[in-house]
């Protein structure tokens, strides 16, 4: 007899032994269904043992069930990167699977009872012998028939009572199923039939119809994917009419001979500059030989994915595959087109953005061996991509490799432990590398790879820094959302025919709003914050829980309707572009606008194809985003963030001014940056302005080392959330309490305290924070923590954040 040692999708602790039934071979990896309490689930083998475990009793060990695939699914080496990150991130293996894999392949079984050929002939009144004392009540005989009919009856609909009865008289049976399956036969294509001319006359009078024909302009493409750009309303309506009228048509093709069209290598690559050369040099060897890991430090506009796609180039050509990380699924489209230009159908996209079906048959196209560049956000650091040889993670600074529910694992942190599990070479790209990585260049673990100077020698944007209190003192006092110098600039551009990004981190029209009358905020009633207000919904909107309120509602306070707006967002800035420069054509680019369906491709493709002259937007348009025209960059209050009670405040500031300022100028024309602050003297800003990365780390690293924060120490943060403000006190007093103890003696604690955001969505929250020397003492202590405050804290909810990039 053998034993199959199992991880369950379940959020349960540890691995569970399961009989392996006569006729059944296991293996590490595969995918099992096994019995785990009154259900069914998905569960995966992580050891097969002849031997029977020990400390267990072997007449309660059950069978496993089913074996779900042929092979295994799940390779060594990501069952032994999910367990490390079950362990160090506080979670359990079924978890980080459930994270890791795409959807569906990780579900329970949906059990169904369905009709033995006992039951039928029961129901057609033939002899059958039933068990002893066994009589079939009405309501067993009305679920029996239930079951003869169509596909049986879901066995979690069914009355326990019953199923129970039935099921031991043995006339019906269940049956378990996984019902996910992966999408695969054939590929509708949409392709055009009437060439431009002819078609206009339909094109013309409809945005969306014009729109879907212009996608077409390189060939038919697939159906599903003009659905997900465009969304699915606005793709059949835009289709129905096109169809009709002969504009376009649909074909059919087989799947594989689709993908097969992007076999061809379409793309011949650049001329690389000297530098490039010389930072290309020690990757190669590394993934020839000995593998290293790399911080490739590159200012904005250097090349960096040219020297990416040589290095995976070279990585292909022995037989190695790569994964490659982006921050931002905005991203993705973009390098998208650039890597399969270049490696056709060896790349894969990943995201979860993509229909969960279509997921699973691109992951098993990996895991087979069909492809061999994965190309992704965060998640693609789970592609089973075969021998690996290089792993890419481009815009390694940015916080959103940081999974910020669930699984709280670090993207970045975990491509450099696989790289050195599988002795593979890693690359950190940035052009503002984080401090931790940095720190990790100092130490002698990461070799730094430098590119100073842009593709063909163009020179950085120029950097013009106004300062808003002299500003308003030349102005007389009157405050003016653009400064005189970014006012000149916006109209050079659009008499020019140029483009400029103009950049404020707020969504909305005003940020805070007053009361006319007795002048208390406008507060979010579920969170401890201020009401944004909307003006094109004419709503104050919660950025945080999405409440909203009418604009005009009376003051909780006083129950005046008498409002005071201040501050500005992103609509006001659009509204005084369009009022200051009105023949601008403006875009706005924030998650208000991005939140329809295609709406984030769609805004990024007209602004590229020059339909409008001004991009407004949030911290999205600083995302590596590469716009030809944009000779202009304004960052209207660059000084906002630094307001942020968080230790990272200062770094995340020089990131963004660093990031945004390195739009302009990519091209031909030479660029300008307007920044508009308040403390025109911060480090922060005058970094940002020379491009000077190492000063500002070593001043960060100064303060820094003072107080104990990273890289110089390890965090971890418990968050305590209760709907009961006494009782989140109360646990969070207990809650640091239990880490004081378990921190002696060269840990050391922070709070409890009430959170910088103390309420949200209903619930009151308090955190405490705890610094200790190396990552392995945190896990420890964290762990600790988290055993016993789990079993003593009561009337609480709490949080545990090995590692975390947001306190708030």
């Amino acid at each position: 007899m053998a034993y199959a040692e199992v991880i369950v999708s379940l959020p349960v602790p540890g691995s569970f032994h399961y009989v392996i039934p006569d006729g059944m071979v296991l293996e590490i990896g595969h995918r099992v269904l096994v019995p785990f309490g009154p259900r069914r689930v998905t569960g995966f083998v992580i050891g097969v043992d002849d031997a029977p475990p020990e400390d267990i009793e072997l007449e309660k060990v059950k069978a496993v069930a089913e074996r779900l695939d042929v092979e295994p699914l799940v390779p060594q080496t990501l069952l032994d990167l999910a367990t490390f990150t079950a362990d160090y991130y506080l979670a359990t293996p079924g978890e980080v699977l459930k994270t890791a894999l795409p959807p569906g392949f990780t579900a329970a079984s949906k059990a169904t009872l369905i009709i033995t050929a006992a039951g039928r002939a029961f129901l057609d009144e033939q002899q059958v012998r039933l068990p002893s004392k066994l009589r079939i009540s009405a309501k067993e005989h009305e679920l029996l028939e239930k079951t003869s009919k169509g596909r049986g009856v879901r066995a979690s609909t069914a009355p326990a009572k019953a199923s129970a009865a039935l099921l031991e008289a043995g006339l019906i049976a269940r049956k378990d199923s996984i019902e996910a399956k992966d999408s695969g036969g054939d590929v509708v294509l949409l392709g055009r039939v009437l060439d431009p001319k002819a078609a206009w006359s339909h094109l013309s009078r409809s945005r969306a119809r014009l729109e879907l024909y212009e996608r077409l302009a390189d060939g038919p493409v697939a159906v599903d994917a003009l659905r997900d750009a465009l969304g699915a309303s606005t793709y059949r309506r835009a289709a129905k009419v096109l169809l009709e009228r002969g504009v376009v048509e649909e074909t059919t093709v087989a799947l594989e001979a689709y993908e097969a069209t992007k076999a061809r290598i379409l793309e011949t690559p650049p001329e690389l500059m000297e530098e490039q050369r010389a930072v290309l040099a020690p990757i190669v060897e590394a993934i020839e030989g000995e593998a290293k890991s790399f911080v490739l430090f590159g200012v904005t506009g250097s090349g960096k994915t040219e020297v990416y796609m040589r290095a995976i180039q070279r990585a292909r050509e022995l037989g190695r595959g790569a994964i490659v990380l982006v921050p931002e699924i905005a991203l993705t489209p973009q390098l998208e087109a650039r890597f399969v230009a270049r490696f056709g159908a060896e790349v894969v996209v990943l995201h979860s953005a993509m229909p969960d079906s279509e997921r699973r048959r691109r992951w098993r196209k990996i895991r087979d061996g069909k492809a061999s560049i994965a190309l992704g956000a965060r998640s693609a650091l789970w592609a089973p991509v075969r021998d690996l040889g290089i792993v890419i993670v481009d815009e390694e600074h940015d916080a959103s490799f940081k999974q910020s529910s669930d699984v709280r694992y670090h993207g970045r942190d975990l491509a450099l432990l696989l790289a050195r599990r599988t002795n593979s070479v890693a690359v950190l790209g940035s052009a503002t590398p984080s401090i931790e990585t940095l720190a990790l260049v100092e130490k002698g673990r990461i070799e730094e790879l430098q590119l100073t100077r842009r593709v063909g020698d163009r020179p950085m944007p120029t950097i013009e820094v106004v300062d808003l209190a002299e500003e308003k003192r030349a102005m007389k006092g009157a405050v003016h959302l653009f400064s005189r110098a970014l006012q000149d600039g916006l109209r050079e551009v659009v008499e020019k025919k140029q483009q400029a990004i103009l950049f404020l981190n707020r969504r909305g029209f005003n940020t805070v709003v007053y009361c006319g009358e007795c002048g208390d905020p406008r507060k979010c009633s579920h969170c401890d914050v201020s009401l944004t207000h909307h003006r094109w919904q004419r709503k104050l909107a919660c950025h945080y829980c999405g409440h909203l309120e009418s604009f005009g509602a009376p003051c909780p306070k006083c129950g005046s309707v008498d409002v005071e707006p201040h501050g500005a967002g992103t609509e006001r800035v659009v509204q005084t572009v369009e009022e200051e420069i009105p023949d601008a054509r403006v875009l706005r680019l924030d998650r208000d606008v991005t939140s329809k369906v295609g709406a984030l491709e769609r805004t990024l493709r007209a602004f590229r194809n020059h339909e409008a002259d001004i991009l407004v937007g949030t911290q999205m348009v600083a995302k590596g985003h590469d716009f030809p025209r944009v000779t202009l960059v304004g960052i209207l209050l660059a000084d906002a963030s630094l307001a942020f009670p968080d230790f990272r405040a200062a770094e995340r500031t020089f990131q963004l001014l660093t990031q945004v300022s390195g739009r302009a100028g990519r091209a031909d024309h030479p660029g300008r940056v307007v920044i508009q602050t308040f403390q025109p003297d911060h480090y922060a800003l005058t970094c940002a302005v020379d491009h000077d990365v190492r000063r500002f780390y070593e001043i960060e690293c100064g303060q820094r080392e003072g107080l104990g924060y990273p890289p110089f120490r390890r965090i971890g943060l418990v968050r305590i959330e209760s709907k009961n403000s006494r009782a989140a006190s109360e646990a969070a007093e207990l809650v640091g309490e239990i880490a004081r103890r378990y921190a002696e003696p060269d840990a050391r604690v922070l709070g409890p305290a009430p959170a910088p955001i103390e309420k949200v969505r209903d619930r009151y929250r308090h955190r405490v924070l705890v610094f200790a020397p190396t990552p392995a003492r945190l896990v420890h202590v964290m762990t600790q923590l988290e055993h016993e405050s789990k079993d003593r804290v009561r009337r609480a909810d709490l949080v545990f954040d090995v590692d975390p990039v947001d306190l708030l």
